[in-house]
Parts: C-alpha cells; sequence; structure tokens
C-alpha cells in the first residue's frame, strides 16, 4: 500500500519543491500517495466588514475569476486547451472550490484541496509521476502562496513607483512590505520548479487575473488581509492607478494563432492569441457582434488546427503597449489592403 505523503501546509510546499528542484527527491506514485489536507486554499480576512460574513460584489468578483482561472488550467492540463468549455458538468464539479464564510467578520476561505487531490488522482497513468506532483504542488503555490502575492503586491508597487515624481515616492505605498531574505530565496525556487511541470507558463501567468481581482475588491472596500498579507485600501486603490498619459486609438490588422478561448461568460468573452510576427501573446475580447457563426467557426478551426488566422483589432496602445483589445473581424486571409 502507498505511504502517504501528505501536504498541509504552504511549509510543506516549499519544503517539497526544494527538494524536488534538489533533485533530493524522486517520487513514484506507485509507492507514494500525494494527499493535500487543509491546504491549499485562498484566504481573505476582512476585520471590519460593512456586514458581518458577507461577500461585496467586487470580491465575489474575485473569486469568480479565480474559480474561472483554475477551470482554464485544469482544461489545459487535461485537454491541452485552456478553454473552460471543454470541462464537462462532471470536470466542473470535480474542480469547483469551496468557499466558507465565518461569522463576526468576514473571514473568507476558497479550499481547493479537493480540487488538487482530484487533480492527481485523474492524472496517475495519463501523466509521468514526477509531472503530476510538480504540476501539483506548482498549481498549489501559484494559487495559494504568500510569497507568491506578497511579490505580486511588490511588482505592482515596483511599476507605480516608477509612474510618479521621484519626491512623492516615499509618500505612497508605505505599506507594501518588501520581500524578506529568506522569501526572496524561496521565490527562486519557483522557475526551476515550473520548468519540470509539463505547463510552465500556466503556473507562471495562469492566475495573475484572480490577483488583479483581489486587488480591485480591496481597493473598493475596506482594507483586509489577502494570503495572510496586509493590504491597505488605499494602498490597493494606488497600485491600481496609472499615470495620467493619454492612450492612443487605432486599428491594426495581425496574423495570429489562437492559443485558447474563454467564451463561459457571454458578457466578457476572451481569446487569447500569439502574434506570428513577434511571437508574443495578447488577450482580446471579442464582442456579440463580432462573435456571429462564421467567425466563431473560423476560431474553433483555427484553435483545433493549429492553423493561423487574421484578426483586424481596435486597441488603446499606452507607452507601445496595446490595452483594451478588441476583436473587429476575423478572417483566414489578410485584409485586402495587405494584398496589395
Amino acid at each position: 500500500m502507498p505511504s502517504p505523503l501528505q501536504i498541509s501546509s504552504e511549509e510543506d510546499a516549499w519544503a517539497l519543491a526544494e527538494a524536488i528542484v534538489a533533485d533530493r527527491k524522486k517520487i513514484d506514485l506507485k509507492d507514494v500517495q500525494l494527499k493535500f489536507l487543509g491546504w491549499p486554499k485562498l484566504t481573505v480576512y476582512i476585520e471590519k466588514p460593512p456586514l458581518a460574513a458577507s461577500i461585496s460584489p467586487p470580491m465575489m468578483e474575485a473569486l469568480l475569476e479565480f474559480q474561472s482561472e483554475l477551470y482554464r488550467a485544469i482544461a489545459e492540463l487535461k485537454y491541452s486547451h485552456r478553454d473552460a468549455r471543454r470541462l464537462s458538468d462532471d470536470d466542473r464539479e470535480a474542480y469547483e472550490i469551496l468557499v466558507q464564510v465565518k461569522d463576526g467578520s468576514s473571514d473568507i476561505q476558497a479550499a481547493l484541496e479537493s480540487a488538487l487531490n482530484k487533480f492527481v488522482e485523474g492524472a496517475i497513468g495519463k501523466m509521468e509521476p514526477e509531472h503530476i506532483v510538480v504540476t501539483a504542488i506548482g498549481l498549489a503555490l501559484a494559487t495559494s502562496a504568500t510569497i507568491i502575492f506578497k511579490k505580486y503586491l511588490n511588482d505592482r508597487k515596483e511599476v507605480r513607483l516608477a509612474e510618479i515624481d521621484k519626491e512623492k515616492q516615499s509618500q505612497v505605498l508605505a505599506g507594501i512590505t518588501a520581500l524578506s531574505e529568506q522569501e526572496s530565496k524561496r521565490l527562486e525556487l519557483l522557475n526551476p520548479l515550473f520548468q519540470k511541470s509539463v505547463s510552465p507558463e500556466l503556473l507562471e501567468t495562469g492566475f495573475e487575473g484572480s490577483r488583479d481581482a483581489l486587488l480591485r475588491a480591496v481597493s473598493r472596500g475596506p482594507s483586509a488581509k489577502v494570503q495572510g498579507v496586509t493590504v491597505y485600501s488605499e494602498d490597493a486603490h494606488e497600485l491600481r492607478r496609472s499615470a495620467r498619459r493619454t492612450p492612443t486609438l487605432s486599428l491594426v490588422s495581425k496574423e495570429v494563432r489562437v492559443i485558447d478561448m474563454d467564451t463561459s461568460n457571454v458578457t466578457r468573452r476572451i481569446v487569447n492569441f500569439r502574434d506570428i510576427a513577434t511571437g508574443q501573446d495578447f488577450g482580446a475580447t471579442i464582442e456579440d457582434a463580432v462573435f456571429e457563426e462564421a467567425a466563431r467557426k473560423t476560431l474553433v478551426n483555427a484553435l483545433d488546427t493549429r492553423t493561423t488566422v487574421w484578426v483586424e483589432m481596435k486597441v488603446k496602445e499606452f507607452e507601445g503597449e496595446y490595452r483594451d483589445i478588441r476583436v473587429l473581424t476575423v478572417s483566414v486571409e489578410p485584409p485586402a489592403k495587405l494584398k496589395q
């Protein structure tokens, strides 16, 4: 009978990650049963909510985004496409996060242990044992590690401070504490750990949207502890501000490869593309008027066959970056103006 390898805390996960990266631990799932118990979980503690044991609409949006990102991650790991539509009803039930709100305050806990245990059980025989363990530990850390959320805040702080006058820098974002030396050393484990998984890019970037949504929720309400990290409402608001520079609107046409699609939210359909010319990935919104049958079939076919398509997009260009990208047309052939 396999002996249990239990992960009950973030400390357990980091210890296993360190052993794997250092090649001190080879795990054969025939001999070992990897089990998550009581962790990982997303935690948000609001000391003085307007209504006890409640979830505000912005916080609910953050939890829904977290669930959506988990569904997309599982779809990529199981079906090789980061498209939640590929999940069956049984999949969605198996990987549903369990949210608890405790009385007296708003102590919100979204448990992932059941979802990760289901992933491990379902992957046995379909993935290499090392890939199963590394991917499960990577998912646990990417979704729930205090250090990773703290790094996210510090990265946002660095960007924001670069946008404002130097004389004002000491007056803002003082509540965002720097990473300790030990925390920084632990973060150095992430890249080599993720590279051992079946999808490094998923673990590195797959949960940025829910972190942004959590920050947005805190900026609109009282201060909170997210993954044990205190985030003051005024700091969250400041992190989400941008320097007052005017973006420019433009129309661009690009040859792209469809990476994945999320059309589960009918009010905000997202397609992720890879620019053939630059190799860069970007996400774009496709509205109802564009997402009619012909365009939908073209996108789905391009995703399934890995062929390229041409998209014409309306974009806001801000300091050399495209933002608020909206697809206007989708076609197999390049626009007529580019054929000339």
